[in-house]
């Protein structure tokens, strides 16, 4: 049996406790951890002011830098690199993906050069062959069943060739060379001190090639029949600049150039089909094209993976690549445009070089020739 007092004792305790936790709680606890709250917010408040008033400083020199930048490009563009490329046919070739913003901006700096601009070359998807073998383009190619790894290096070997034989600059016809024949004297039979001489001839022959040199070929006038193909067929597009038909044929003519356009963040194949474009053999020559790409985007989620590299990276890190192709990164920029046209102009003049701010950067614009 419970006892009745001890129910009145327990109650009694269970308020006095009550009584006591109010009474502390209200008194002494609560003003302290009031105080120290107040502190907290007052602290947090004044670093919160701080960031802001930094992040508004940060962002006004930012949107000045942009803001000076574009006005580089608008006046001072034109003006550095006017005739810089005259007459030059140039080609922008873009991988697949790549931002429009990118392509026009360097479209629209090569368009102050005095460059024979045609346009872009823009890649597809469809290069990557992720649909399985087309049976027409193979036959078109000439190709007998070939899988999809053969046929895509087929394409690729074949429009890279294209594109190498356009770049072809013929050499400068070699001087005539004069020989001088001395003149010759016959003995006369029946003379003891005279003689008869011919007189001296001269011949001019044309110096040849050195043996086993193939003599320099290139376009015949007219569009490649592998870019013919892939036009119509949808694995590559044609955007051609202004004042350019978009049936004037390509790679027609000698002495082009190429800007290959690439970004980070594409599809690995993508950035594989355009540097396929680049011949790396000791013997297969060197296209004379310029590797550049567009600043690299933040990362706005910290857990987001790194984006594929561009093409621009994959150079710069390929000691091989490195050697034969210079790049530019951040082509958007004025110190990017300006690198651009540098390079282009003194493409198989100099050696290629590495521009921008990005890692493997050796300066922001080429240094005086």
């Amino acid at each position: 049996m419970i006892n009745f007092r001890y129910h009145i004792v327990s109650i009694t305790a269970v308020f006095l406790a009550l009584g006591i936790g109010t009474a502390l709680g209200s008194t002494f606890l609560d003003r302290y951890t009031v105080d120290l709250l107040d502190r907290n917010i007052s602290s947090a408040e004044a670093r919160i002011k701080a960031t802001d008033a930094e992040n508004d400083r940060l962002q006004s020199q930012v949107d000045d830098a942009e803001a000076r930048d574009g006005a580089l490009l608008v006046s001072g563009a034109p003006q550095m690199l006017d005739d810089r490329l005259p007459d030059v046919p140039v080609l922008v070739v873009a991988a697949a993906g790549v931002d429009g913003a990118a392509v026009d901006a360097v479209e629209l700096v090569l368009g102050t050069t005095g460059a024979d601009l045609r346009g872009s070359l823009l890649l597809t998807d469809k290069l990557a062959f992720a649909d399985g073998v087309d049976a027409e383009l193979a036959d078109a190619l000439g190709l007998q069943d070939p899988d999809v790894r053969e046929l895509r290096a087929a394409v690729e070997d074949q429009l890279a060739n294209a594109m190498l034989a356009a770049a072809v600059v013929p050499d400068e016809q070699p001087e005539p060379t004069t020989t001088t024949t001395a003149p010759t004297t016959t003995a006369d039979p029946g003379a003891t001190t005279s003689s008869t001489s011919a007189p001296a001839t001269t011949s001019t022959t044309t110096a040849a090639a050195p043996a086993g040199e193939p003599a320099p070929s290139g376009p015949d006038g007219t569009q490649p029949d592998v870019l013919t193909t892939l036009l119509e067929r949808g694995y590559v597009r044609f955007d051609p600049a202004a004042g350019v038909d978009a049936a004037d044929p390509l790679l027609e003519v000698p002495g082009y150039r190429y800007v290959l356009v690439s970004q980070a963040g594409l599809e690995p194949s993508a950035n594989e089909v355009l540097l396929s474009l680049l011949p790396t053999g000791v013997t297969d020559g060197i296209l004379p094209a310029v590797v550049v790409s567009p600043s690299v985007p933040p990362r706005t989620d910290p857990d987001a993976p790194e984006p594929e590299p561009s093409a621009v990276a994959t150079v710069r890190e390929d000691d091989d690549l490195a050697a034969r192709y210079g790049t530019v990164d951040q082509v958007e920029t004025f110190a990017g445009q300006v690198a651009t046209v540098l390079s282009v102009d003194r493409l198989g003049a100099a050696k290629p070089g590495h521009y921008g701010q990005a890692d493997g950067a050796e300066a922001i614009v080429p240094p005086p020739p």
